[in-house]
C-alpha cells in the first residue's frame, strides 16, 4: 500500500507522463495542413498556359498546404509527340508511386499526365483537365502514335477521383463524351495575374521591337493550331487595311502547328499576295515583362478561336484594358461575358465588322476597356486558390 508521499510522487509521475503523451499528440497534429504531392511532369520545355496555371495556384497555396513537387526531365526536347516522350511518362508514374507520401493527395497538374493513372490508382487524386480538345477535334489525330497518346491520357484522366476544369464548357464536354462511369467533375475558373497583366505603357513594347508609335495595331496572341482560326485573323486584317491603311498586324506566339497543317506558310503567303508582308509582325516570343505593354499597344485584340477550354489570352487582354473581339462559342462567352464583342468565328464578315466598329469608335473602345478590366478583377487567382484549398481539405485523408 502506497504511503501518502509515495502516492503523491506516483500521481505526479503519471501526470507528467500523460502530459508528455498529450504534447506528443499535439505535436503530431500541429500541422493539419493538407499534404499534397504535385505531379508536374517535364520541366525542360517552354511554359504554356497549363504551367502558368499551376504556378499561380502553387504560389498562393504554399502557406496553407504541405506541398511537394515531383517532376522529371525529358531525354530530349521535341516540338512533336514522339515515342520517347510518350514512353517517358510511364517510368515517371513508377517514380511517383515510389515517392508519394503516406496520406497525401496526389494532384496531377495537366491532363496530358493522365496516362500514368493507368499504372497507379492514386487516391485521393485530383487532375486538372484544361480541355479535351484533342479528343473532340479530329484534325489532331495525325498518326497512330499521337492517337494512342490522346486515348491513353484522356482515359487515364477519367480514373482520377476528381477532375478539375477551368470552365463549365470543359465540364460539359467531359460529361458528354464520357457518360459511362463519369468521374466527379468540379469547376474552378482560372484567374489572371494582375501583377503581370494590367494597362501599361505601350511604348516599352513598341520601342523594344522598333515599331512606330503613330500607327494602329491589331493583335492576336496564341498558337497557329487549326482550332485557333488564325487565317481568319489575317484575312480580317487584309480587309480592314482598306479602311485603315495605317493598321499593323501583330501576332504573338509560336507556330505550334499540328502535323500536316503548315499554317505559318499559308499565313505569310496570304499577306505577301496582298502586298502586306511587311505590315505584319510574327513574334514567336515576347519577354514576360513586355506582355502587358504588348496588349496595351493594341487598338483591338481579335481572337476568333473555334474551340477553347478557357481562353486565357482573352482574359489577359481584358486585364490590360484592350478592346476584345472574340468568339461566341465554347468557353469564351462564360469568360468574357459582356466585356467583349462576341461573334460567330466562322463568319468572317461579322469578325471584320466588329473589328472595324472598335477601330472607328473611341467611345466603344473606352467602354470595352472599362468592362474588360472589371471582368478581369472578378476572375482572380486568389479566389481560385481558395476554392482549390477547400477541395483539398475535403479530400484530406487525415482530416478529423
Amino acid at each position: 500500500m502506497c504511503r501518502p508521499r509515495e502516492l503523491i510522487v506516483h500521481c505526479a509521475c503519471g501526470i507528467n507522463f500523460l502530459t508528455i503523451l498529450g504534447l506528443r499528440g499535439m505535436m503530431a497534429n500541429a500541422d493539419r495542413r493538407p499534404r499534397v504531392d504535385f505531379l508536374v511532369g517535364e520541366r525542360n520545355r517552354p511554359r504554356d498556359a497549363m504551367d502558368r496555371a499551376y504556378t499561380n495556384f502553387k504560389t498562393r497555396l504554399d502557406a496553407h498546404i504541405d506541398g511537394r513537387e515531383l517532376d522529371y526531365v525529358l531525354p530530349g526536347l521535341s516540338k512533336r509527340m514522339t515515342a520517347m516522350t510518350l514512353l517517358s511518362r510511364f517510368p515517371y508514374g513508377v517514380k511517383a508511386w515510389l515517392k508519394r507520401r503516406e496520406d497525401s493527395i496526389v494532384q496531377i497538374h495537366n491532363q496530358r499526365l493522365g496516362m500514368i493513372l493507368h499504372l497507379n490508382a492514386f487516391s485521393p487524386s485530383v487532375i486538372i483537365c484544361h480541355d479535351i480538345i484533342e479528343h473532340v477535334m479530329h484534325e489532331y489525330w495525325a498518326g497512330p502514335s499521337y492517337r494512342a497518346f490522346i486515348r491513353l491520357y484522356i482515359t487515364g484522366t477519367m480514373k482520377a477521383d476528381v477532375v478539375l476544369t477551368p470552365s463549365k464548357q470543359t465540364a460539359e464536354d467531359i460529361r458528354k463524351h464520357f457518360r459511362t462511369n463519369p468521374p466527379r467533375v468540379e469547376v474552378i475558373r482560372h484567374g489572371v495575374d494582375r501583377t503581370r497583366f494590367h494597362p501599361a505603357d505601350r511604348r516599352a513594347f513598341l520601342r523594344h521591337f522598333g515599331l512606330p508609335e503613330d500607327r494602329r495595331y491589331m493583335l492576336y496572341v496564341g498558337s497557329e493550331q487549326p482550332r485557333k482560326n488564325v487565317p481568319a485573323v489575317v484575312r480580317t486584317f487584309i480587309r480592314a487595311r482598306k479602311e485603315f491603311p495605317d493598321l499593323i498586324l501583330l501576332k504573338v506566339g509560336r507556330a505550334d502547328e499540328v502535323k500536316h497543317f503548315p499554317i505559318r506558310e499559308q499565313l505569310l503567303s496570304q499577306l505577301s499576295a496582298a502586298g502586306l508582308g511587311n505590315q505584319a509582325l510574327f513574334l514567336d516570343f515576347v519577354p514576360d515583362d513586355l506582355m502587358a505593354a504588348a496588349y496595351s499597344a493594341a487598338d483591338v485584340f481579335v481572337f476568333p478561336s473555334l474551340y477553347e477550354g478557357f481562353g486565357m489570352p482573352v482574359l489577359e487582354a481584358m486585364a490590360c484594358g484592350t478592346p476584345v473581339v472574340t468568339s461566341n462559342t465554347t468557353a469564351i462567352p462564360e469568360i468574357a461575358e459582356n466585356a467583349a464583342i462576341l461573334v460567330q468565328p466562322t463568319d468572317e464578315d461579322a469578325i471584320l465588322e466588329a473589328t472595324l466598329r472598335v477601330l472607328r469608335d473611341d467611345v466603344l473602345r473606352a467602354e470595352l476597356s472599362a468592362k474588360g478590366r472589371s471582368r478581369a478583377e472578378e476572375l482572380n487567382w486568389d479566389k481560385a486558390a481558395a476554392e482549390l484549398l477547400a477541395l483539398y481539405r475535403q479530400l484530406d485523408p487525415r482530416r478529423g
